[in-house]
């Protein structure tokens, strides 16, 4: 039995994480070998669009989709990008995403460099450039997060990404059907270095908490 006050979720977040010595992992899902886990997850047929037409997207037909049986109403889609896809959004978010008007934690004060991806990797870039790269944490697009109110500012706000838009659609009308009217308005790009992780949190800042929330890993 937990202590009061004990904070369990993150309890096990460190327990797994942990390097030395290295975190049991057995009881972790793993997707490649969904049989070990019937009694947590369940494959579900996606019934929406044919992902014929959609730009870089698997035919749905493919997607090795499952639903947590103790999480009613989450999914994780194992594989629903191509690699041109993939390569596509990685680029778009190192490049594109984090240009002003855009929002990055690099800007509490005037930006050094305007073109940060760019400036950071050129191959004569100085070592103020590389270290200015190496500080980029977050971009926000669309409505832009408040990290200190903890809400989407309806204030703070500038064109959502076409290309991300239309792509999240598809993803959520294949799985829950063409009469799904989403539209992805906000977003929150994280950058990760290889000794960095996602600690875990909950999502429950959004205006509308029955929309579908996305995740891309």
């Amino acid at each position: 039995m937990a202590d009061a006050g004990e904070d369990i979720f993150m309890k096990h977040f460190k327990a797994l994480k942990r390097k030395c010595p290295p975190a049991d992992l057995t009881s972790v899902l793993d997707l490649d070998n969904p049989g070990s886990f019937t009694n947590k997850i369940s494959r579900i047929t996606p019934k929406g669009v044919s992902a014929d037409s959609m730009f870089g997207l698997l035919p749905v037909s493919e997607w090795r989709a499952y639903e947590l049986l103790d999480v009613p109403g989450a999914i994780i889609i194992r594989n629903p990008f191509t690699e041109m896809l993939r390569r596509y959004f990685v680029c778009r978010c190192l490049s594109d995403y984090p240009r002003q008007p855009n929002i990055s934690n690099l800007d509490t004060s005037p930006r050094i460099f305007p073109e940060i991806w760019q400036a950071g990797c050129h191959p004569n870039s100085d070592l103020r450039a590389r270290k200015y790269l190496h500080k980029l944490r977050w971009v926000t697009l669309g409505y832009h997060y408040d990290w200190t109110k903890k809400v989407y500012s309806q204030e703070s706000c500038n064109d959502f990404p076409q290309d991300l838009s239309t792509t999240t659609q598809h993803i959520v009308q294949a799985v829950l059907g063409e009469s799904c009217d989403f539209k992805a308005e906000a977003a929150i790009v994280n950058f990760y270095h290889l000794d960095s992780s996602l600690s875990g949190h909950t999502d429950h800042s959004e205006f509308d908490l029955a929309a579908p929330l996305i995740s891309v890993r």
